[in-house]
């Protein structure tokens, strides 16, 4: 997700064209959003745990609440990420 609410990327994409594709929004900012399966797996890795410990990433109960921690719309996102599970 980017400031203004799109999926911008397809997430199966490589790192390396996710990267790219998030350096030319704007200001160079996205988001990545992962569900908590996920979030449970990259907490095994050290690196993810220091990130979430400095609140590089974060953590909410909903998507509304994510994007609001960020001065973000969480209606928009809450309505984008149900395109994106659908």
């Amino acid at each position: 997700m980017n400031l203004g609410s799109q999926r911008f990327v397809n997430e199966l994409l490589s790192y390396k064209e996710i990267g790219g594709a998030c350096l030319r929004q704007r200001d160079g900012i996205a988001f990545q959003v992962f569900d908590e399966d996920t979030m449970a797996q990259a907490q095994e890795i050290p690196f993810n745990c220091a990130a979430l410990n400095l609140g590089i990433v974060r953590q909410a109960d909903s998507i509304s609440q994510i994007a609001g921690s960020l001065g973000l719309d969480g209606m928009a996102w809450r309505q984008r990420s149900r395109v994106i599970t659908r």
